[in-house]
């Protein structure tokens, strides 16, 4: 995208600097790989190492058993659990359950594969 003499004139902070053209500068996306990494990796890394992938987080087993059964029958169901039924994510699960199969740290992988997503986006 060319950058205008109008335009640069507006975005020049007057110090002799080159006009910005709203492009991510190296140091910044630095910042982004290492909060991705810091708030993603690390996090995965420690559940790996210590043996708690596949250990379901909070009301994760519910929505698994959801996902599962969507994934196996093709009818979206609720098992009544009092929490988010996240019925948006449900389908979205279903070509990865049946890729990788029927277990815990698929969904917990979606689930951390998507917040790298919108880290690394923001």
């Amino acid at each position: 995208m060319a950058v205008d003499q109008a335009d640069a004139e507006l975005v020049n902070d007057g110090r002799g600097s080159e006009p910005t053209t709203g492009a991510r500068s190296t140091s910044e996306t630095a910042l982004v790989v290492l909060l991705v990494a810091v708030g993603v990796l690390v996090p995965v890394i420690a559940a790996v190492g210590l043996h708690t992938v596949g250990i379901p987080q909070d009301d994760d087993w519910s929505f698994h058993q959801d996902a599962a059964n969507f994934a196996r029958t093709g009818h979206l169901s609720y098992d009544g659990w009092p929490s988010m039924t996240l019925v948006g994510q449900i389908p979205v699960s279903w070509p990865i359950l049946r890729l990788f199969g029927d277990h815990v740290w698929v969904v917990t992988g979606r689930a951390v594969s998507y917040g790298a997503v919108s880290a690394s986006s923001a």
